[in-house]
């Protein structure tokens, strides 16, 4: 685990529901999915990861950056990748991966909101694609690892390589089930909020 992970782990992101929403339909926040696709920016899996600097331009402004913050901030905290032939490739992935950092944090407050013990671990996150875990309210029994993704096929084909086990719950989401604000699908309480709920 790299320094910046462990560190990151450590820190709680607690924005509310209604901040979040009401963020997302500042115009700003509208997603607009980059019709560049570099196949092999796509290929590699090593560049470093997109919820670091996510996940710091949050902690550091106590809001959720958008696509251009969350961009600049990335090739601010590695600008060797600013340079030459993938970057504008780099740049569209990175876009594409923020409405899902969005809806896992989105989905972190309906959970809490709910009354759900939740918690987020960027290592879990990173090593077993764990978005959420989910702690039951009887002591001693494990906590439910949530795996958030977009009902598409493409991203079912990406699930079906992460980690399985006990007390994994995969949490689809469904175009005709999330509510869209700006561009970006978002998990509903009650409908998934009790889906966890029956699932603890």
């Amino acid at each position: 685990m790299s320094e910046l992970t462990r560190v990151l782990s450590g820190a709680a992101l607690e924005l509310s529901v209604e901040q979040i929403e009401g963020d997302l339909r500042l115009a700003r926040y509208q997603y607009e999915r980059p019709a560049v696709r570099d196949e092999d920016v796509e290929a590699w899996n090593k560049w470093p990861q997109f919820v670091h600097s996510f996940y710091i331009w949050a902690l550091e402004h106590g809001r959720l950056p958008s696509q251009d913050e969350h961009a600049g901030l990335y090739f601010g905290l590695y600008p060797f990748l600013g340079e030459g032939p993938y970057r504008e490739g780099l740049a569209a992935r990175i876009r594409r991966a923020w409405p899902s950092l969005v809806r896992d944090v989105h989905l972190c407050a309906l959970l809490r909101e709910a009354g759900l013990t939740v918690s987020y671990s960027l290592e879990w996150d990173v090593r077993a694609g764990i978005d959420i875990s989910v702690w039951p309210p009887v002591d001693g029994r494990p906590p439910l690892f949530i795996h958030a993704y977009v009902s598409t096929r493409r991203a079912r084909r990406f699930r079906e390589r992460k980690q399985y086990g006990l007390r994994h719950f995969d949490l689809p989401l469904k175009q005709a089930e999330a509510q869209t604000i700006n561009g970006v699908w978002l998990y509903q309480a009650p409908l998934h909020t009790d889906r966890v709920r029956a699932a603890l």
